[in-house]
């Protein structure tokens, strides 16, 4: 290759950033490999994981990184032959990431109205932040990637907008943002948004109001549903999200 060549082509090979236009939470990079001395960009609301057989080797943040074991100690002794670093890269996205589309497919159940069996087809949008990197990339390059967002590690994702299709029929289940606040007030709360409490699900300390870094559940001092982790109106036999008995008849 000449001079010409290497400035024309070797400088665009490298450098290396997420793809223009991206808005997905976790991007892996088309390289198996990576030249030594590559220029690494990262955005400001990204981290970049390097991995190996699966495993994370290191992460770096925002800015612009030298690809090279003397810059990122993570990274020695794995040049190959071939001068290259047999790694791969991911991008992930640190900050939320609103208007995220799902479907989940439910099992079959008996139409109250025809007594006939219907399929439950749910569909909304999600706002998704992942709060441990390493943790979603090591499920992704596991195969992870084929469970829905809400089930996967290292990120928690609150319901926008969920809408239920029985053959055909919509009913809007919960509408999230779409829907007006409640107007009436929480006699039952006892502490302010802000307050330090324990997640009602894995006991972990953590900010009320905010999701569980532990568990990624609503640390709030409400009653929750125990099967589907909802708020309860008070005095509620049932909770309206599930259908769960809450309290004894």
């Amino acid at each position: 290759m000449g001079i010409f060549d290497f400035v024309k082509h070797g400088t665009e090979e490298m450098r290396i950033a997420r793809p223009e236009g991206s808005r997905e939470p976790l991007v892996v990079h088309g390289e198996a490999s990576l030249p030594l001395f590559a220029q690494l960009a990262v955005d400001p609301d990204d981290a970049v994981v390097f991995a190996s057989s699966g495993r994370a080797l290191g992460v770096v943040g925002p800015g612009r990184h030298v690809v090279h074991p003397s810059k990122l100690p993570f990274l020695e002794g794995l040049v190959d032959e071939a001068g290259r670093l047999p790694v791969q890269l991911v991008f992930v996205r640190l900050t939320p990431i609103e208007g995220l589309q799902f479907t989940a497919k439910l099992d079959p159940l008996s139409d109250p109205c025809s007594l006939a069996a219907v399929s439950p087809l749910l569909d909304g949008v999600l706002t998704v932040q992942v709060i441990d990197p390493v943790a979603l990339v090591e499920q992704h390059l596991a195969g992870g990637d084929a469970r829905p967002m809400l089930a996967r590690r290292g990120i928690v994702a609150t319901l926008d907008s969920v809408r239920l299709a029985l053959d055909g029929r919509r009913v809007a289940v919960f509408a999230g943002k779409d829907l007006p606040p409640r107007l009436e007030a929480r006699a039952h709360r006892s502490a302010p948004r802000g307050g330090v409490m324990a997640c009602k699900r894995c006991g972990e300390t953590g900010e009320n109001g905010k999701f569980c870094a532990a568990c990624g559940s609503l640390v709030t001092d409400l009653d929750q549903c125990v099967e589907c982790r909802a708020e309860l109106r008070a005095g509620a036999r049932f909770c309206e999200a599930c259908g769960v008995r809450v309290h004894a008849t």
